[in-house]
């Protein structure tokens, strides 16, 4: 099955909403109402949280196996690729998502900021305060995931879903006509900016370069790929000037 959401960030308006293959088949829209782990496309918010602690996109960090022990029950998280690349950069460890960079950063970062943060940007899902949130263990509604990525977008304030422009009365009168609804900005302007060339990179040449495949090379695309456990949710979430 499969789940599509496209807003224009800059008023939220939902321009796409596509909650399956076949509604006769399946009358479930998981675009606004599937609750799924979203694995590492919630990264973004883990590597912006550090951009606000002043740790520089060429940052060095380490992927290398490591392991977390709590309740009698050990964490390794592993790459998708079964491999450790050693030390690289935050950018590079982003374009290549690499797990374990991932939940360093969480830890080294606390839980509770990270958490804070997501929050700001209009996540309202549960999240967990363990290192695999790092990753994307704590799920959430698509179109919730989507909105909270607007923030980048639109450097540094998320806005809220607009499904609804109008709604008019037999006479043509309007009724209900609701506002876009911008949120307090989550970061300042010049973190969303890097993100957002961190998720460029994705795009380019890391594990989003298939993108490419769709759009072309003289379209800007920024976004981040996740994968959960045995490929059972497959994400991409990114964005173009406008989209």
């Amino acid at each position: 099955q499969g789940a599509l959401v496209a807003m224009d960030p800059a008023s939220g308006d939902v321009r796409a909403l596509l909650g399956g293959r076949d509604y006769q088949e399946s009358p479930f829209n998981r675009a606004a109402n599937a609750v799924r782990q979203p694995g590492s496309t919630f990264k973004p918010f883990v590597y912006a949280r550090a951009l606000m602690d002043s740790l520089p996109a060429n940052t060095i960090l380490v992927d290398e196996p490591v392991e977390w022990v709590s309740g009698g029950q050990v964490y390794r998280p592993s790459n998708a690729d079964g491999e450790f690349l050693g030390p690289l950069t935050m950018r590079d460890a982003l374009a290549k998502s690499r797990n374990p960079v991932a939940v360093r950063l969480w830890e080294r970062l606390g839980a509770d900021s990270v958490i804070a943060f997501a929050r700001r940007t209009g996540l309202q899902a549960p999240i967990a305060p363990y290192p695999s949130s790092a990753i994307g263990a704590s799920a959430v509604r698509p179109i919730e995931l989507v909105a909270a990525f607007t923030a980048f977008a639109n450097l540094g304030a998320a806005v809220e879903p607009r499904l609804i422009l109008r709604v008019d009365d037999p006479a043509g009168r309007a009724i209900y006509a609701p506002s876009s609804r911008t949120l307090e900005p989550a970061m300042d302007s010049a973190v969303a900016y890097v993100a957002v060339q961190m998720m460029r990179d994705g795009v380019d040449r890391g594990t989003a370069t298939s993108v490419r495949r769709y759009v072309s090379a003289e379209v800007p695309v920024a976004g981040k790929t996740g994968t959960t456990n045995d490929n059972s949710d497959v994400w991409f979430v990114g964005m173009t000037p406008h989209l």
